[in-house]
């Protein structure tokens, strides 16, 4: 998808003209809970997925960073043209044409080809531009795959993090920062994650990025020596770790009220896939 998108504000490739329908109501494939009710008419998914297209393009050129989150491995395709939606057809609106449509897993070539080609497009538009991947630590509820879905997650997980690798080891621009293992590993007893073992909880997420600026104030800060009363000389690093993990915490009963309301497309799957 990231693929897809890159070619499209680059233009490279045009958008397809793809719509989908749903009592009266027209939705975009590849961004179907943008507008939860759908669009009056084709022609608004059009001029809305434009101006996607066309923010995409800007945020690149202006980017110093791109910090991309690697989520999953299964897709949807049409079989023609190739290109992918964000989430099956006929689940959240059109229809499923099995001489259409398949599913597809992608392994890991396939997943490293079309990172290392979305990487390229994006330096392409911005030279300087350097990318930080991380692989998300929310596991599937749902797969296509007829696997279980705690073997299908893994599988997926697995590839994704070895491709971030792979990208990070060939790419002098590329880095990885280990959210998934903060969050996943053993050591910390799935303390991060709310009672459903699936959601980050908000103290998971400041713990992350605590962790990210410090180690970003260790590698790009300096320390300065500051004088406190009675004549003690400090030491004080001025980084940009001192503000925004506050912030964090301060605002997580928000997050966690924003990913109440996050409409989520494997929970629609699961959901409508019987």
């Amino acid at each position: 998808m990231l693929h897809q998108w890159l070619q499209w504000a680059s233009g490279k490739t045009e958008p397809p003209q793809i719509v989908w329908e749903k009592e009266g109501r027209f939705y975009d494939p590849f961004r179907p809970a943008v507008e939860l009710n759908g669009f009056a008419a084709p022609e608004e998914v059009f001029a809305s997925r434009q101006v996607t297209t066309a923010a995409v393009y800007r945020a690149l050129k202006e980017a110093d960073v791109l910090v991309f989150t690697l989520g999953l491995t299964e897709a949807w395709q049409d079989i023609e043209s190739g290109i992918e939606f964000a989430i099956c057809p006929g689940v959240a609106a059109g229809e499923f044409d099995a001489a259409r449509h398949s599913f597809v897993n992608h392994g890991f070539q396939s997943t490293y080809k079309n990172l290392k080609s979305a990487v390229q497009l994006a330096r392409r538009l911005n030279p300087r531009l350097k990318v930080l991947l991380t692989v998300s630590p929310v596991p599937l509820t749902a797969t296509a795959s007829g696997e279980h879905v705690l073997t299908a997650s893994s599988l997926s997980k697995s590839v994704l993090r070895a491709v971030a690798d792979q990208m990070k080891t060939i790419s002098p621009h590329v880095d990885y920062f280990p959210s998934y293992e903060i969050i996943t590993q053993p050591a910390f007893r799935g303390m991060f994650f709310d009672p459903n073992m699936r959601t980050v909880t908000g103290s998971g997420v400041g713990f992350v990025m605590e962790s990210f600026f410090s180690d970003q104030a260790a590698a790009f800060s300096k320390t300065v020596k500051v004088q406190r009363p009675y004549g003690v000389i400090e030491e004080k690093t001025i980084g940009p770790e001192q503000a925004l993990p506050k912030k964090i915490i301060d605002e997580e009963q928000d997050a966690e009220d924003a990913t109440e309301a996050l409409l989520c497309e494997e929970e629609m799957l699961n959901a409508f896939g019987k």
